[in-house]
């Protein structure tokens, strides 16, 4: 397995995985996915088996609080449970520490308790609960986790 930054020509493939988990159309997934890559203050990486992309990881680092938030985290539905997830997740937070980043914190679906999972394994801290968050789903309810760097003075 090999992690690295998205290019360009990871937006269709990255775009279709998320498609495989999200509602919207493929071509708002790839204008998002398009539009990411080139921003200053977002980092994509993929995560490549064999030469293909399985999965990906994007987070945007917000300069006003000095935080990563992690906007999303998809691996395709053939390779999952096979640890892309873990060294994607990784990745993002070593980036976060380079960018000297007070915190990574995300959202996630109350009932996606394999990424609640992932995100404890790492050292994530469930710092809150909302009801019907994502108002675009049925079951709407969102867990916060975040992760808070530390740095030695």
């Amino acid at each position: 397995m090999f992690v690295r930054e998205a290019t360009k020509k990871d937006v269709k493939t990255c775009a279709r995985i998320e498609k495989q988990e999200s509602a919207e159309s493929i071509e708002i997934i790839e204008d998002e996915i398009e539009k990411q890559i080139g921003e200053e203050d977002h980092f994509i990486y993929v995560a490549e088996e064999g030469g293909k992309v399985v999965g990906f990881i994007s987070a945007e680092w917000q300069r006003w609080n000095n935080s990563l938030y992690i906007d999303s985290l998809y691996i395709d539905e053939n390779h999952r449970h096979r640890g892309y997830g873990s060294q994607l997740l990784k990745g993002m937070i070593k980036r976060s520490r380079e960018i000297k980043s007070k915190k990574v914190f995300i959202d996630v679906e109350a009932g996606n308790t394999s990424a609640i999972i992932l995100y404890l394994k790492h050292g994530f801290e469930i710092n809150g609960y909302v009801q019907d968050f994502y108002r675009s789903k049925e079951q709407g309810d969102a867990v916060f986790l975040v992760l808070y760097n530390k740095y030695s003075r």
